[in-house]
């Protein structure tokens, strides 16, 4: 990426307190890379709670498939590391 213009190098340096703005480029990189991580995060969500929904298939708790998502996707370290940064 770095070769072919997309990001300047200054993008995966650590910038200084003076002149630390980024490139437009960097910008989207980083938000792209965190869009790219929640799909992956939305897709392993969704295939790890349907197979523990039809492990722990139970007619008393219908909801345990929507439970374990929400649980999962809204776990705050993941949150926090994903988005903070």
């Amino acid at each position: 990426l770095l070769r072919s213009g997309w990001l300047d190098a200054r993008c995966l340096d650590l910038l200084p307190d003076v002149d630390n703005e980024p490139s437009e480029n960097c910008v989207k990189f980083h938000r792209g890379t965190v869009i790219l991580s929640d799909i992956v995060l939305f897709f392993g969500a969704y295939l790890a709670s349907t197979s523990m929904g039809k492990i722990l298939r139970d007619n008393n708790r219908p909801h345990n498939t929507l439970l374990t998502f929400i649980l999962i996707v809204t776990n705050p370290g993941l949150i926090m590391l994903d988005h903070v940064h």
